[in-house]
């Protein structure tokens, strides 16, 4: 996915999969995550992939938030 987003940085799905397989890292990786799902949200147009990047972002700033406490 990384040449993809290399070769066509214009292509949302890119984001959406780079985004949720950093998700599926952990929390690690929340920084790469909010970075790639946010693009996609901004680019995206898929509306069950939009929602479910939505769903993802907000497990993640749930996730940042617990770490702040």
């Amino acid at each position: 996915w990384e040449r993809v987003l290399k070769i066509n940085p214009e292509n949302a799905d890119v984001y959406y999969f780079l985004g949720e397989s950093s998700y599926i890292d952990g929390k690690e990786k929340d920084d790469r995550t909010k970075e790639m799902l946010s693009k996609y949200v901004e680019i995206g147009k898929d509306p069950a992939k939009l929602e479910n990047a939505k769903n993802m972002l907000i497990v993640v700033e749930r996730r940042s938030e617990k770490e702040d406490n």
